[in-house]
């Protein structure tokens, strides 16, 4: 079942309640609630919205989209990110709080202490960031905290409780198929048959094993253990069952076994227990002072063992890959935002010449920077650096300047880019894994499809 916030789709209810609900802010209080601030920041406060926050509400709709496509991507086992590659958990979430706090920045009804200031770019009067934030990467959460009004504050708080959220919520996919906790488990895909063994008044009529953990020679007898399984006990029940928000299809669902409720019931060693599983030696002997016990198992034919482990690794290659497909699109994301702010620096460096029109003043001219490209510098900067020449530390340029900042924008593009065609070749690589999973599931399928009427033409 889906659960609908909006125009954004939750796999869970708890996810879709924290994004519209809010978690609020433990000390301050204030007026508002964390869903009315909320409600505020995704959609307005006046009745008349300008072009200037149309803008703004639309690359909150963008986010939004970009941080909830991370519910179905598994993020754990990530390789560590950097500020070049800010492409784990940890990472991305400073990404995203820092886009999150320069979205909050940018409305008036958000921000305190005037963190920014008026300017004429030459077409239009822009709000632009102060000097204390040139660089988002420098400052702690605590720090963009002070910025913000008890409002922004709790919007603040709400967005990285759901960030965290909905990463747990991603990571859940690796946690295929799900056991009961209960007992011990035993493969028991293959069984041997053996004579009628009475022991305790318990007939038992097969035999398993499971190779002990950190064996070091797993084909050698010493290194498993072995059960005896009572005759005619109920196996245990293989089953699939719908993932909440997906669509329904073999790839969206959880592979998961139930274990039966066992009624036999024997003495052993001065205990009443009940089992349907004992414990022996190699030679199917009960071991001395062992307490039999319910024992988790998976009683499949060995063609039903691949099935179910070969779909279970198709829906984590699902998590992986939707990983994947979500970085390719941050990079994107990132690449978009350049291009626009190179665009807007083409303009603003074609107001300044290299010298006056008698030759003798060099740099005459001056221009702003404009808020575009001043908010992407704060929000892609890595710590401690600027990504424009600000050698007289305001967001002024002259011609020569605007070469040096010309210069350092195209080298993070070229470098982007270069992230992305990684990031589609990483792609590539877990999308034919996955393909490679589907493949062989439909071998599967038609090996039991030929068995099936071939068994049926003998009957015949």
């Amino acid at each position: 079942m889906a659960f609908d916030a909006g125009s954004i789709t939750f796999k869970t209810s708890d996810l879709a309640n924290l994004y519209v609900n809010g978690t609020g802010l433990a000390a301050g209080g204030g007026a508002m609630s964390s869903e009315d601030e909320l409600q505020k920041f995704r959609s307005g406060s006046v009745a008349v919205i300008d072009a200037t926050l149309t803008a703004i509400l639309d690359d909150v709709k963008t986010l939004d989209n970009r941080i909830v496509n991370f519910q179905n991507a598994i993020t754990a086992r990530a390789p560590a990110g950097t500020e070049d590659k800010p492409y784990d958990a940890a990472m991305m979430k400073r990404e995203f709080m820092e886009e999150v706090f320069a979205l909050l920045l940018k409305r008036s009804d958000f921000r305190a202490n005037s963190p920014t200031y008026n300017v004429n770019t030459g077409d239009v009067t822009e709000d632009l960031l102060g000097d204390g934030l040139r660089n988002l990467s420098d400052k702690t959460f605590d720090d963009m905290r002070g910025y913000l009004v008890e409002g922004g504050k709790r919007i603040f708080n709400s967005y990285s409780s759901l960030i965290d959220a909905i990463f747990t919520e991603g990571n859940k996919m690796a946690n295929n198929p799900t056991d009961p906790a209960t007992g011990l488990a035993v493969s028991t895909n293959i069984t041997t048959t053996i004579p009628d063994t009475d022991i305790g008044g318990v007939i038992y009529n097969r035999v398993t094993s499971e190779r002990i953990p950190g064996a070091s020679d797993p084909d050698d007898t010493k290194n498993f253990n072995y059960y005896l399984i009572q005759k005619n006990s109920t196996p245990v029940v293989s089953g699939k069952t719908n993932v909440e928000g997906y669509a329904v299809n073999r790839t969206d669902n959880t592979v998961s076994t139930t274990r039966p409720v066992v009624d036999t019931q024997l003495t052993f060693g001065g205990n009443l227990v009940t089992t349907n599983y004992l414990r022996v030696n190699k030679n199917l002997t009960a071991i001395t002072g062992e307490v039999p016990q319910p024992r988790l198992s998976r009683q499949m034919s060995p063609m039903w063992f691949l099935y179910y482990w070969n779909e279970a690794r198709v829906k984590v290659l699902r998590g992986q890959l939707n990983f994947k497909e979500a970085v390719t699109g941050e990079i994107r994301d990132d690449l978009a935002k350049a291009q626009k702010a190179y665009s807007d620096l083409e303009k603003q460096a074609g107001r300044t010449r290299s010298q006056s029109a008698d030759g003798k003043t060099m740099n005459p001219d001056l221009s702003y920077e404009t808020a575009t490209m001043d908010f992407f510098e704060a929000t892609n900067t890595k710590a401690g650096a600027t990504l424009y020449d600000n050698a007289g530390a305001d967001d002024l340029q002259n011609f020569n300047t605007w070469g040096s900042s010309r210069s350092t924008l195209k080298t993070y593009i070229d470098a982007k880019s270069t992230h992305s065609q990684d990031a589609m070749l990483d792609y590539q690589t877990t999308l034919n894994r996955y393909n490679n999973a589907f493949e062989v599931m439909s071998k599967l399928q038609e090996k039991v499809d030929g068995l099936v009427k071939s068994q049926l033409r003998n009957v015949a």
